[in-house]
């Protein structure tokens, strides 16, 4: 995994007998805005993993998703609440911040 990427620490980590999914992994972030004067509904998907000998490899260790699955948590109106987050008014802007520079190096909004 990449170095700038935090570890994240499970609240209630799961065991599976000889396994323990201690870790969480953002497994998809989801932003869905399809019409320009509706709502913008945001969610992200948190997924406990465990780290792992890699007995396949025969060395190393490899991650290892909860076999339990994900859960998803869900912001009903992104807008309404950056307003009052100012924690989620600074990663959405960065996100369009980021995003106006990839539609500019792919010609589709003007620098």
């Amino acid at each position: 995994m990449s170095d700038f990427l935090p570890i994240l620490n499970a609240k209630e980590p799961t065991v599976i007998p000889e396994k323990t999914y201690d870790r969480v992994w953002i497994e998809e972030i989801c932003i869905k805005a399809p019409d320009p004067n509706g709502e913008v509904l945001g969610e992200v998907k948190m997924h406990k993993y465990g780290m792992f000998d890699d007995i396949a490899a025969g060395s190393g260790v490899i991650a290892e998703l909860d076999p339990n699955g994900g859960k998803w948590i869900r912001i009903e109106n992104m807008l309404e609440t950056a307003a009052e987050d100012s924690d989620l008014q600074t990663a959405f802007g960065a996100l369009l911040g980021y995003v106006a520079k990839l539609g500019a190096e792919n010609d589709v909004i003007t620098p």
